[in-house]
């Protein structure tokens, strides 16, 4: 009833394959599962080129052992005017939680991390600071144009509906930036100098639009 609905609204129904709607069985979209999304993604950059319209993810990018360059070679594969859009968890996906405190994955140092985390399909822990560094890169390049919008923080919980970083109010935000900040004294120095509000995004919703140049 949900795709019926959403065909009838956006005029959807050339997806359609058979009399009812199957998510294994969509025209024109391909699933890719069971190749790591780096590995696809590389490949089609260096031997195919710009091929896709859109590109979705959810839940994904946590879990790749190299989520900023997939996403880099993302951008390569779509075509002028395509969108990615990829919802990013953030959060330990209860490794500690909820037993221990919200930000207890952020007290290790980052080798320590892998060797924990290595070939376990558990979080990758690149937090939303270093993606927002490798998007404002690829939009200076003018690779791209991105927003991100913010799905949950950390002490304050999801964020419905999900919202811009400016338009989430001051209450919110200083919540959220306290709680990050009576944690502080222990997480791992190298993320000593991230801003406390970089820590407080747990999740964002991520969609990015290939410039036609």
């Amino acid at each position: 009833m949900i795709y019926d609905a959403l065909s009838k609204r956006h005029q959807l129904d050339w997806l359609k394959h058979g009399p009812t709607w199957n998510d294994a069985q969509l025209m024109g979209i391909a699933q890719k599962v069971g190749q790591s999304a780096e590995a696809f993604f590389y490949d089609c950059a260096q031997s195919r080129g710009p091929v896709y319209d859109v590109i979705v993810s959810r839940s994904v990018f946590e879990h790749l052992y190299d989520p900023l360059n997939a996403l880099e070679s993302m951008v390569s594969c779509l075509k002028p005017g395509g969108k990615m859009i990829h919802k990013i968890d953030l959060r330990d996906h209860e490794m500690f939680t909820p037993k221990h405190h919200e930000l207890t994955f952020l007290r290790f140092q980052s080798g320590f991390y892998r060797s924990m985390t290595q070939n376990s399909g558990r979080p990758n822990r690149v937090l939303f600071h270093r993606y927002r560094e490798r998007l404002e890169r690829l939009q200076e390049a003018k690779r791209i144009n991105y927003v991100v919008l913010i799905t949950r923080l950390a002490g304050v919980g999801d964020l419905i509906p999900h919202q811009l970083p400016e338009k989430i109010d001051a209450d919110t935000w200083h919540r959220s930036e306290r709680f990050v900040d009576e944690y502080r004294p222990r997480v791992a120095q190298e993320l000593a100098q991230v801003a406390s509000r970089d820590l407080a995004v747990a999740g964002i919703f991520l969609v990015a639009t290939r410039t036609c140049q």
